[in-house]
């Protein structure tokens, strides 16, 4: 299977809503992807939760790191990834089902080395702030990107925090 997408999750601390994260990670209409997680925690239900999954979805590959930074993490997800393009979701985040399949054709289409998607802020019962990505999209052709020899792949630096993306 030729891989369109890597998923890289860095998940520390607490698995809140890394059940929620997962999940939607995992029912995206596009089926060609690999999801990266990168356990950098000694908390042990969110390890059980990571190999629940990991067992569930071939799809997945869990990396346990003892916690060295979030940059660590990155950097070991993007020595792994395999995919056409990279994506980061945060492990409080959680997507729209037809995200990554929207956001690939749109990137396809345009030839794009980035492309972005809104997000909406969603409040639970006691106003604590949770996100969800959505589909709607932009391009954005990287002019300082640098090119990695060793994958092929371009690497841009991203300075929005808060939203989805996809990298080439």
């Amino acid at each position: 299977m030729d891989i369109k997408l890597s998923v890289i999750i860095p998940v520390f601390g607490a698995g809140q809503n890394l059940v929620q994260c997962l999940k939607s990670a995992c029912v995206q209409t596009l089926k060609n992807i690999e999801i990266i997680c990168i356990n950098n925690g000694l908390n042990e239900s969110v390890f059980e939760i990571l190999s629940s999954f990991e067992k569930k979805d071939s799809r997945i590959r869990l990396v346990s790191k003892i916690d060295e930074g979030y940059g660590c993490a990155v950097n070991i997800g993007l020595n792994l990834a395999g995919g056409e393009y990279v994506s980061f979701l945060e492990q409080n985040d959680f997507i729209d089902k037809k995200m990554f399949e929207k956001l690939y054709a749109l990137a396809a289409k345009c030839d794009a080395d980035i492309v972005k998607s809104s997000y909406f802020k969603f409040f639970d019962k006691t106003k604590k702030e949770s996100e969800k990505m959505l589909s709607s999209s932009r391009v954005e052709r990287s002019t300082r990107s640098v090119p990695d020899p060793s994958s092929g792949r371009s690497m841009a630096a991203q300075g929005e925090r808060r939203t989805s993306s996809m990298v080439r």
